[in-house]
């Protein structure tokens, strides 16, 4: 595992603190841990002192990845164990063998945690993983840079319930890399550097016109042409045009380089960025972590540039992740201090990629009566070539001069071709302004971007906040729509102004969208 440069406060151990040690129980969990592979860890667990479920802790590489309960059907155990099952979806861990310890969480007889929580029979198990059978890019990430598997068990850190679980990737700004739902089958976003979940801010230059500037060929020069000809009878085998130049930044390209952009590429720090146009580095560590039940706070400053080799001074990302009942919660905290002033821009915040092949739809709805009924009609897109570009109502000026539709409730649900796979982002922030979406085939990922639309000047301090839910508007999560949810978060979120139209759903609405608690 590479050093670690950030510094970490634990404020609780959540979770984890039930493994400290307690008075014995009068009997200890029994169980097994029947099987640890890429695909699968399964076993049984139970607690002689109570006839009902237990809890079960998996570590992965000595850290906990998740908690359940042993509650699943064994009918090949014999009774009275064959109600106390579990079964799960490990992360993919890429490159080297992986350990996996389960620890049965025992009780009294009441059902109350007693603190004996000992290591099921057979842990540790071992998993031998690799890149095999990675899809892309996570293959081409994995290959790339393989420490980032090889150290995550160590650098990330873990939200979860039933509902869901999220990864924080302290070791690459924070980024959210992993969002599990209910059945832990795949992770619904893209895992890999330029995508994942991240802030993602950008800045252009305001002095001078539109210029062309040599293209990524390794050459500093600074010159903005006055056309693409004119740039490539200079020597250039590749051009491109920039909104703005003649900034310092590009007359001084020597020691502020770019990443293969050329001169007059934009300022574009990142969270999961390292120096040097890399990843894998102390240099992307965060600077602070704070963990407590069900909440991860991190601290990134001076970011580095997508787009450059140097650090952005001056920048700091706050981010606070927080589990809800069917929700991950993102709040940022983005403050910048020094010199530069920039035009505005649409800014990612964060830039959101969903995971293989969920760009085939897109569901928003458009209608002319917002928060008021979770289970009205919705319209659903095939993401078109160009993209999908929603304007929230009521929330210019916009950052883009075109759009295809226009949404009144501030939320778009991404799938793949079989509607199986589904993240949906709700955002009520006022910084937001338009929802970007696209589908990237050649890629393999989607994008479902919530833009605002504000420059990068001295004095910055924004704070905004997302929610991503692991299903679609109509998937029922923790007994309710994710669309009922939303309609609740509506009801407290949506700054002042923006709420006429938004009342609490009505306990019963959309009732009829709700599975009932075995399905």
């Amino acid at each position: 595992m590479r050093a670690r440069s950030c510094h970490r406060l634990a404020i609780a151990v959540g979770v984890g603190a039930l493994l400290s040690a307690a008075p014995a129980a009068a009997a200890p969990p029994t169980g097994n841990l029947d099987l640890a592979s890429p695909t699968h860890v399964g076993g049984w667990a139970r607690d002689p002192d109570h006839p009902g479920p237990i809890a079960v802790h998996v570590y992965i590489d000595g850290e906990i990845a998740h908690g359940f309960a042993a509650d699943a059907l064994r009918p090949d155990l014999p009774f009275p164990d064959q109600d106390h099952g579990f079964g799960w979806v490990p992360p993919l861990l890429g490159p080297g063998t992986h350990t996996v310890d389960v620890y049965a969480i025992g009780v009294d007889a009441s059902g109350v945690p007693d603190g004996e929580n000992p290591p099921l029979p057979s842990s540790p198990g071992f998993i031998a993983d690799g890149c095999n059978g990675l899809p892309d890019p996570a293959s081409w990430w994995c290959a790339g840079v393989p420490a980032y598997y090889e150290d995550r068990a160590a650098d990330t850190e873990y939200l979860f319930s039933d509902t869901l679980r999220a990864g924080i990737n302290t070791s690459y700004g924070g980024t959210v890399f992993e969002l599990y739902g209910p059945d832990h089958s795949r992770n619904l976003l893209a895992e890999h550097g330029g995508g994942a979940v991240q802030l993602s801010v950008w800045g252009y230059e305001p002095l001078g016109a539109a210029g062309w500037f040599a293209d990524g060929d390794g050459v500093c020069d600074p010159v903005p042409y006055p056309s693409e000809a004119a740039c490539l009878a200079a020597g250039h085998a590749s051009c491109r045009i920039w909104a703005h130049s003649g900034g310092a930044h590009v007359a001084d390209c020597a020691s502020v380089q770019a990443c293969g952009w050329g001169a007059g590429a934009p300022f574009n720090p990142i969270q999961a960025q390292a120096a040097g146009c890399g990843w894998d580095s102390p240099t992307n560590d965060v600077d602070l972590v704070i963990t407590s039940a069900g909440q991860v706070h991190v601290e990134h400053g001076a970011p580095y540039h997508f787009t450059q080799t140097n650090s952005m001074a001056g920048v700091t990302f706050e981010q606070t992740a927080t589990l809800g009942d069917a929700w991950l919660r993102l709040d940022y905290h983005l403050t910048y201090t020094g010199p530069w002033t920039l035009v505005e821009h649409p800014q990612e915040i964060p830039a959101l990629f969903p995971g293989d092949g969920m760009h085939a739809s897109y569901s928003y709805y458009a209608g002319g009566s917002p928060w008021t009924d979770p289970a009205s009609p919705v319209t659903t897109v095939a993401a078109p070539p160009a993209g999908l570009m929603l304007r929230l109502d009521g929330r210019g000026p916009w950052p883009h001069p075109s759009w295809d539709d226009v949404i009144t409730e501030y939320w778009v649900s991404a799938c793949d071709a079989a509607q199986q796979h589904c993240l949906t982002v709700a955002v009520f922030s006022e910084q937001y302004k338009e929802i970007d979406c696209a589908a990237s085939p050649g890629n393999g990922y989607g994008y479902l971007t919530p833009l605002g639309g504000f420059a990068l000047v001295p004095g910055l301090d924004e704070q905004f906040t997302a929610f991503l839910f692991p299903g679609r508007w109509d998937d029922v999560l923790a007994g309710q729509t994710v669309r009922w949810w939303i309609h609740q978060l509506a009801a407290t979120e949506l700054p002042p102004g923006d709420d006429d139209d938004a009342a609490p759903a009505d306990d019963d609405a959309g009732d009829d969208d709700v599975a009932p608690d075995d399905a």
